[in-house]
């Protein structure tokens, strides 16, 4: 199985432990080679997908094989992605914890995909994610319910959830999020009131000249911000002074001159000028007005899908977590 090629038509659909069992005896192990005895699970060639029988437990390892260029572990380190006990009970997830989804997206995709598949249609129909903010989760379909969808979040060096016969979570986990707070962000723009103004002055006569309107000029670069709030950061106590003209001059001016010299990377758009300079004063007060908050957990353990992190939790975090 390569990654971008599963072919979902060798896996089979189980629904429960009678399913697994069924399965598990239906498949000869191999009798020969290195893995002599072990019990594929899918296709006899691929030894990184197998499955064993631990007492009244069935255990389905699901493991990208090395062609993706994953680290590969030995049998006794990785953990089962799906597990069926007798007694109705059934634990999903991750067989192996990267650092960051962000870095390993094999692991982000086609494991996940192939859990999905082969537990569709049963009551443990589900999805392995990670949130923005590098948080594993597990989102469970509900049907004739409300939510729809649950979201259980698990620590991050876990990422496995279990679920008893009806289905309950035994494992929930509250996940956390970082939100702004407006009250608290509106007192640093009331603050720098002046310099403010100066930035919104001085953007509107900014002049484009020769520039399209490509996307990549309108977005505003979070790397800038920060690397002008390094070089900066001395003077940005001074500029909350509303009658510090000149010295709100020099900081516009030098920041623009230093953006002016990366070229085409940095827009040259008014708006989007006016953001990040703005932006360079917000990250410096981040921890003033954005806060790290425990998200909202329902009665059976899932959490609030109003409060699950997005792009904007995962800039807040950079912005709270910034050193300069």
């Amino acid at each position: 199985m390569a990654f971008g090629q599963i072919a979902f038509h060798n896996y089979p659909r189980l629904t429960n432990y009678i399913d697994a069992v069924e399965w598990f005896e239906s498949i000869k192990p191999l009798s020969k080679g290195k893995y002599k005895g072990l019990v594929p699970f899918a296709r006899r060639g691929d030894i990184y997908q197998w499955m064993e029988k631990n007492g009244e437990t069935i255990d389905i390892y699901l493991e990208t094989p090395p062609s993706v260029g994953l680290t590969l572990y030995t049998f006794d380190k990785i953990r089962p992605s799906i597990s069926f006990y007798s007694d109705g009970h059934v634990k999903i997830g991750y067989a192996s914890l990267p650092q960051t989804s962000r870095k390993t997206p094999f692991l982000d995709k086609a494991v996940p995909a192939l859990v999905s598949h082969i537990l569709r249609g049963s009551k443990w129909a589900c999805e392995l994610g990670w949130s923005y903010v590098d948080q594993p989760y597990i989102m469970r379909y509900q049907k004739m319910e409300y939510p729809a969808y649950k979201y259980y979040f698990s620590e991050a060096n876990i990422g496995q959830w279990t679920f008893d016969k009806e289905g309950n979570c035994l494992t929930p986990w509250a996940g956390f999020t970082w939100v702004v707070d407006k009250d608290k962000k509106r007192e640093v723009t009331k603050k720098y009131a002046g310099l403010f103004e100066y930035i919104r002055t001085v953007t509107i006569l900014t002049q484009i000249k020769d520039e399209r309107r490509a996307w990549d000029k309108t977005v505003v670069s979070d790397n800038n911000v920060y690397s002008a709030l390094r070089k900066h950061k001395d003077i940005i106590p001074k500029l909350a002074d509303p009658n510090a003209f000149e010295l709100h001059a020099k900081f516009v001016t030098d920041v623009l001159k230093d953006w002016e010299q990366l070229g085409s990377d940095v827009s040259k758009y008014p708006k989007v000028l006016a953001t990040m300079l703005r932006n360079i004063i917000y990250r410096y007060h981040a921890k003033d007005f954005i806060k790290e908050v425990m998200i909202e957990q329902y009665a059976d353990g899932s959490s609030n899908e109003k409060q699950i992190p997005t792009k904007t939790s995962y800039r807040n975090k950079i912005w709270l977590d910034s050193k300069f």
